[in-house]
């Protein structure tokens, strides 16, 4: 890889009925810079309108995202040495 990695698990959830628990597990998303979260989420969405339900090590500018099968998003950022 590029350098030293570092995972970051966000669990997306898909029912709309529950957005109080999706904004709790969101906010380990809150914890990146603006520019990371604004590029994973443009990257989703274009994932989204390709129709992909899974995708994995798509990358975002400044780590890799990936999408299982159970709605787990995982983002590992690449620090650069």
């Amino acid at each position: 890889m590029y350098g030293n990695e570092k995972d970051l698990t966000v669990t997306l959830i898909a029912d709309n009925n529950n957005l109080n628990r999706q904004r709790k597990e969101m906010s380990m998303l809150d914890k990146l810079s603006q520019d990371i979260q604004r590029d994973i989420k443009i990257q989703m969405q274009i994932q989204s309108k390709l129709g992909k339900k899974t995708y994995k090590n798509i990358w975002v500018g400044s780590g890799w995202i990936s999408l299982d099968k159970d709605n787990t998003l995982t983002f590992k950022m690449v620090k650069y040495v």
